[in-house]
């Protein structure tokens, strides 16, 4: 599958594979969403709009089924729980002193 660009802000590429009417769109942040069910026009439709990110959001958006994060989303999702961890430890630390 080939990758076409997006000229939007939060929508940087889009791969179509018709063959499972599925569609690929990386994201400004580096996640890879995947589509399944986008009709070959659909996929044309999108990269011949004046505005591409509004017809995502209005005929495909609702075909996500799923969202590969980025590295860097991935390592801020581990820091958040290190972070609620150590705050839930340092809370109930003071009732286990004797």
């Amino acid at each position: 599958m080939q990758w076409v660009s997006l000229n939007t802000r939060q929508l940087r590429a889009a791969s179509y594979d018709a063959a499972r009417q599925q569609l690929l769109i990386r994201t400004a942040g580096g996640s890879i969403r995947t589509h399944k069910g986008i009709l070959p026009h659909m996929f044309e439709n999108l990269v011949a709009s004046d505005d591409q990110n509004f017809y995502y959001r209005i005929y495909l958006e609702s075909s996500l089924i799923s969202d590969r994060r980025g590295a860097g989303s991935i390592v801020r999702h581990v820091l958040k729980i290190g972070v609620m961890s150590a705050g839930a430890l340092f809370l109930s630390a003071p009732g286990l002193v004797l």
